[in-house]
C-alpha cells in the first residue's frame, strides 16, 4: 500500500509539471506511465550504498581503492554526497590519490539508462585513466553501475559530491 501511495504521489507531481499530458524531447513523447516505469526500474530499487564521508571530494588524504567495487549498481548518499562530480576534482581528495568524476554530465529520467565515461585525474591530466559505466536517473537520485577501476589500478576511486 505504501509503495502505491508513493508512486501515485510521484505521478501526480510529474503530471502537474508536465501538464497532465507528458512532454516531448528529441521527437519522442514520454507520458506519465513511462516515466513512472523508469522510476520503478530495478536499478532504482536494488543498489549498494556509497555513504562514507571519506568518499566526498571535500575530504583530503587517504589511499583507498575501488579496484574491487562491483559489479553492481551503487548510489551516493549521506556523507558521501549525492552523485559523482561532473568536473575534474583535484588529486588527493575523496580518500585517494587518483580522483574519479563523470565526464558527460547527468541526464533526465526520460533518457532511461545511459552510458557515460568516468575519468580519473592523475598527474595534471583530468582523464589519465577512464572507464565506461551505466547511469540511471531515479528522479531524486542517480545510480551508477560500477565494476572496479580501469585495468584493476589501485588508488583510483569514484568520488562523491552534492
Amino acid at each position: 500500500m505504501h509503495d502505491d501511495v508513493h508512486w501515485a504521489s510521484l505521478l501526480f507531481v510529474y503530471g502537474l509539471l508536465l501538464g497532465n499530458y507528458g512532454y516531448q524531447t528529441d521527437r519522442k513523447i514520454y507520458d506519465q506511465r513511462e516515466i513512472a516505469a523508469r522510476l520503478r526500474s530495478s536499478q532504482c530499487q536494488n543498489y549498494g550504498s556509497l555513504n562514507s564521508y571519506i568518499r566526498k571530494i571535500t575530504y583530503s588524504g587517504g589511499s583507498y581503492c575501488d579496484r574491487g567495487i562491483g559489479p553492481g549498481w551503487f548510489r551516493f548518499e549521506w556523507s558521501a554526497g549525492t552523485r559523482l562530480p561532473t568536473s575534474c576534482p583535484p588529486m588527493f581528495r575523496c580518500g585517494t590519490t587518483v580522483t574519479g568524476w563523470l565526464n558527460g554530465g547527468h541526464h533526465t529520467v526520460a533518457d532511461g539508462q545511459v552510458s557515460r565515461q568516468v575519468c580519473f585525474h592523475w598527474s595534471s591530466n583530468c582523464c589519465y585513466w577512464s572507464t565506461n559505466i551505466k547511469v540511471r536517473n531515479c528522479g531524486s537520485y542517480y545510480v551508477y553501475y560500477l565494476n572496479g577501476t580501469p585495468s584493476g589500478q589501485c588508488d583510483l576511486r569514484y568520488c562523491g559530491t552534492d
